[in-house]
């Protein structure tokens, strides 16, 4: 019997995307997996309350970027790895949302000195 290759499974960049989106709006909610000393310099991984894992670097506490995201199912993607290199952008280039990335991560946004600091007045 002739069977044909499988293509490995892929994670949905929309489907985390949009759970991110929940989480920022406080609709699902997230939690720390990781040492406490990893927000610091590291790299913490989070879970959502819907099973999505993913992986933060952090440098002096502040968001830099994601680098490994895992769906519910078990999937996992490194969305730096070279093959994905045209894919995935949305994931490599999310920034957790400046008003609340204390509140939902623990973790300065990485923007450190944005317009509200310059002009005086603490961001919201």
């Amino acid at each position: 019997m002739d069977t044909a290759p499988t293509q490995p499974a892929m994670v949905d960049e929309n489907e985390f995307l949009a759970e991110m989106r929940d989480v920022e709006a406080g609709t699902v909610s997230v939690k720390l997996l990781s040492d406490p000393s990893e927000l610091e310099g590291g790299r913490p991984e989070f879970k959502t309350a819907n099973g999505w894992r993913f992986r933060v670097v952090t440098e002096m506490g502040v968001w830099h970027h994601i680098d490994a995201v895992w769906s519910p199912e078990g999937t996992h993607l490194d969305p730096w790895e070279q093959r994905w290199q045209s894919e995935y952008k949305g994931i490599r280039y999310y920034d957790a949302p400046r008003k609340n990335t204390y509140q939902l991560f623990k973790l300065k946004p990485s923007q450190s000195i944005g317009i509200e600091e310059l002009e005086g007045n603490p961001p919201s």
